[in-house]
């Protein structure tokens, strides 16, 4: 143990290393002389002089009381709650914002990673801005509420978000019982849940964490990579306890559960439910004008859409593009007959008697 942190180490032997990296808003520490674990921490310094572990210890912010799990490929998760979160996401934070005071406005999209969350961020501007595409960032128009910047290297308060003018757009991938401001149920928000078939989830988020560095990022094979999805070892825990904790809430007024493979089958639809659902009356012409500048095709050519204004230091500009695919059924370029086996026959017994259903 470390620092808080539990490291998995090739050696016995712990061989430190300092290895600081002037590259903008990063910093590198180098553990261990064979296979490295590699922790990052981004802020608005560029350079930390060496000077022993007390300061590093105090620079980097650990929080003793975290479990960080690095794994044998590098993926970072800290364990808030018995739940895996991205490694600066910590349990402080998340306690601090189950306090976060909502109000009658505010809609938060909430799903599990690699579920059509960029997706739902565009169509709620389009909806808010009648059709009209203002060129802002999505990430920008419904900020990740537990994350604060720091996924981007931009770190900020919780009070930023007290600021805001309503209605505030949030965007959370957090399960029901941990989710800011309280229990959904007892909040004046509105939630926004879109759920993706496991099998592209697994596959979209593999190659998820393989582009951003901030991740680690993640360098193993497809065949390790599904074996944490399955183990529940992935930011947000198991699949099926996030999405059916949420589908269990699907009648309650202030939820809206969609699925992704039914946006795609009628976009159309999907965005005059979610207009009707947060309090907006829009025009068959702006349906249609909000429809194509939502399609996977569009997003991908918006600069506002297609994360290319990530810097480096965050996302490999050499990985596949944030928005890949979109599409129904990638799974079967990646999963053996035996994957796809073991994860229907959890399917089956998680999903038994829920009448959830999904499209693969």
């Amino acid at each position: 143990m470390l620092f808080g942190l539990e490291c998995k180490l090739a050696t016995s032997r712990l061989n430190v290393v300092y290895s600081y990296t002037t590259i903008e808003s990063g910093v590198f520490l180098a553990l261990a002389r064979r296979r490295c674990v590699v922790i990052s921490h981004y802020s608005d310094h560029n350079t930390v002089e060496k000077r022993g572990w007390t300061h590093l210890r105090s620079y980097l912010h650990l929080n003793s009381s975290a479990k960080m799990s690095t794994g044998e490929y590098i993926y970072k998760t800290n364990i808030v709650d018995g739940v895996p979160f991205p490694h600066f996401i910590d349990k402080q934070r998340m306690d601090e914002l189950r306090t976060f005071r909502l109000r009658t406005g505010d809609v938060f999209i909430v799903t599990y990673p690699k579920s059509g969350t960029a997706w739902l961020q565009q169509i709620l501007k389009l909806i808010k801005n009648e059709g009209k595409e203002d060129g802002t960032k999505v990430v920008d128009v419904a900020p990740w509420i537990e994350a604060l910047g720091h996924h981007m290297g931009k770190p900020i308060q919780v009070k930023v978000y007290d600021d805001l003018p309503s209605p505030r757009f949030f965007t959370s991938h957090t399960p029901y019982h941990m989710m800011p401001g309280g229990q959904p149920n007892t909040t004046p928000a509105k939630y926004i849940y879109s759920a993706r078939n496991p099998k592209d989830v697994a596959v979209s988020f593999f190659h998820h964490a393989r582009a951003w560095s901030i991740l680690g990022p993640y360098h193993g094979p497809w065949d390790h990579f599904f074996r944490m999805f399955m183990d529940g070892k992935m930011d947000s825990g198991l699949w099926f306890d996030h999405v059916l904790e949420w589908w269990k809430h699907k009648d309650d007024p202030n939820v809206l559960f969609l699925k992704f493979e039914d946006m795609k089958r009628d976009l159309p639809g999907a965005v005059k439910q979610i207009a009707e659902f947060i309090g907006y009356e829009v025009s068959p012409e702006v349906i249609s004008s909000i429809t194509e500048q939502s399609t996977f095709e569009s997003m991908k050519a918006n600069d506002a859409c297609n994360f290319s204004w990530v810097p480096p230091h965050v996302r490999s500009k050499t990985a596949s593009k944030h928005l890949r695919k979109g599409v129904i059924g990638d799974w079967r370029n990646h999963f053996t007959v035996e994957q796809s086996a073991e994860l229907e026959a959890v399917y089956a017994e998680k999903m038994k008697g829920s009448g959830l259903n999904f499209d693969f």
